[in-house]
């Protein structure tokens, strides 16, 4: 098994902290300090804590993907279920603060990410 790099050692480690806290409260000193860094190494790698956030949405893009390999010949309502329970089932173990990330996006002083999504 290869080492995980420090960039997903920083998401793992943000993805816990906000588990036993909120990712509201979470800072990105605070994960720097959880993994001995400093905090230009961690913003080395994320800028702010919503690039976390999409980093943690992309590793739920390539379970997703990953999942997709091979059932061309399945009908498609199937391979669409198979790929949205890949996307969820890789959220899954963040389930709480992942859905903290989502409620986030959607206040009203974070109206840049909502038309990002749309």
């Amino acid at each position: 098994m290869a080492a995980k790099s420090t960039r997903d050692k920083i998401i793992d480690a943000a993805l816990d902290l906000a588990g036993r806290r909120s990712w509201e409260s979470l800072r990105l000193h605070d994960v720097a300090a959880e993994l001995h860094l400093e905090l230009n190494d961690v913003r080395a790698h994320f800028r702010e804590k919503e690039d976390i956030t999409d980093a943690w949405f992309d590793r739920a893009d390539a379970a997703m993907l990953a999942a997709g390999a091979g059932f061309a010949d399945l009908p498609a309502r199937e391979r669409l279920h198979r790929l949205v329970m890949a996307w969820l089932a890789a959220l899954a173990p963040h389930r709480r603060v992942t859905r903290q990330m989502i409620y986030g996006k959607f206040e009203p002083g974070h109206v840049h990410f909502q038309f990002a999504g749309l």
